[in-house]
């Protein structure tokens, strides 16, 4: 049986894979990638790329 959540903007069950909520039309509605994943992942590059940056500017 598939997994089923709420949908984020109207709180219809959708399944977690669903494309669309069939009540609002939300796109992927019941999952994805949360926002707090994207900026960490972001600050994490960030900091590689000026501790890269820093570490070659010394030589």
């Amino acid at each position: 049986m598939e997994k089923m959540r709420p949908c984020k903007a109207c709180g219809e069950t959708v399944a977690k894979r669903a494309e669309t909520c069939p009540k609002c039309g939300r796109q992927r509605p019941g999952g994805g990638v949360s926002s707090a994943v994207v900026i960490t992942t972001a600050l994490i590059g960030f900091a590689i790329v000026v501790y890269a940056f820093f570490r070659v500017a010394t030589f």
